[in-house]
């Protein structure tokens, strides 16, 4: 018999603590905030509009970041990321 892992949003894992997320930030005002991209057409589309409304409607900062289209980040790029960073929004466009 085939086995399902089930992947909640919100963090909650019957399992174990590692699969929760990270805590959520209360506010965004004041906060930088990274986009994530590998440069698909519809990840940028939709990062174009990200860095809008998290600068316009949730006053912070918002740093985009490509990533490689065919490969992992880097672990330098990665703790640049979280050393910049208050959250990130990770996309994935096809």
């Amino acid at each position: 018999m085939n086995q399902i892992e089930l992947l909640l949003p919100t963090g909650e894992s019957p399992v174990d603590e590692v699969s929760k997320l990270a805590p959520r930030l209360a506010d965004l005002a004041g906060k930088t905030i990274g986009i994530v991209s590998n440069s698909w057409q519809c990840m940028t589309t939709l990062s174009d509009q990200f860095a809008i409304d998290i600068t316009e409607r949730f006053g912070a900062e918002a740093i985009r970041i490509t990533s490689p289209t065919l490969a992992a980040m880097s672990q330098e790029m990665l703790t640049d990321i979280r050393n910049r960073c208050d959250a990130v929004i990770v996309g994935i466009g096809t």
